[in-house]
């Protein structure tokens, strides 16, 4: 479910960029988009560690430096 919530979040915040990026100012609001990419990044993760799909063991790195991006 965590994987879901965060690809449902990574994609929100990819319909949203535009929008964001015209903004150009910091609000403290926006802190709130980052769960998406965590949410991702931390199942595969989990995913990988479990020894489940051998996709996440090759997946997992790539999310992790993307939501560190």
């Amino acid at each position: 479910m965590m994987l879901g919530y965060g690809v449902l979040q990574a994609l929100l915040l990819c319909r949203l960029m535009p929008w964001i990026t015209v903004q150009w100012r910091f609000t403290p609001g926006l802190w709130s988009f980052s769960f998406g990419l965590t949410a991702v990044a931390g199942a595969s993760i989990r995913f990988a560690q479990r020894g489940g799909d051998p996709i996440f063991a090759t997946l997992a790195p790539v999310l992790f430096v993307v939501a560190n991006a």
